[in-house]
């Protein structure tokens, strides 16, 4: 088993892009991509440094393929998990005739499986059935784009 090494006297100096939390301890934390570099100075004055790249992952975007707006409580509502990470996202759902059924800026899963477009006969609740959706996330991205069954 190798020999850990003595770290005492040992400093730190964390510099990068961003604002680093702990910038003088082995683990620092940061929240800006960009190149860090990681200088460790011995009490002895002998220098090592390395530098890294931090990327940014966007948020996970997972659409529900199914819900029922039966008023039981439960999937009652079309929720989009992570959309709220993206504020100016654009969403729509269409009928398999292809008419816009619902449409909203800025979707914060809150569609209860009525339409909010054209007229409907017999109410605004639309029926069982699989509709269509396309959701853009307003960052430069590319769109989401599926079907929704629907079931009351």
């Amino acid at each position: 088993m190798p020999k850990r090494s003595n770290t005492s006297g040992v400093t730190y100096l964390w510099t990068g892009p961003g604002t680093i939390t702990n910038a003088t301890s082995a683990v620092a934390t940061v929240n800006t991509p960009g190149t860090y570099t990681l200088k460790v100075t011995t009490s002895q004055g002998c220098i090592a440094s390395d530098s890294m790249v931090l990327t940014v992952v966007p948020y996970c975007i997972k659409p529900m393929e199914a819900f029922s707006p039966n008023g039981d409580g439960i999937n009652d509502l079309f929720v989009i998990r992570g959309i709220s990470n993206y504020p100016e996202n654009h969403f729509v759902v269409f009928n398999r005739w292809g008419n816009k059924v619902f449409e909203k800026d800025g979707y914060l899963s809150t569609w209860d499986g009525t339409t909010s477009e054209g007229i409907n006969v017999g109410g605004n609740e639309l029926p069982v059935g699989t509709y269509f959706y396309v959701l853009t996330l307003g960052d430069g991205s590319p769109y989401y784009k599926g079907t929704i069954y629907l079931n009351r």
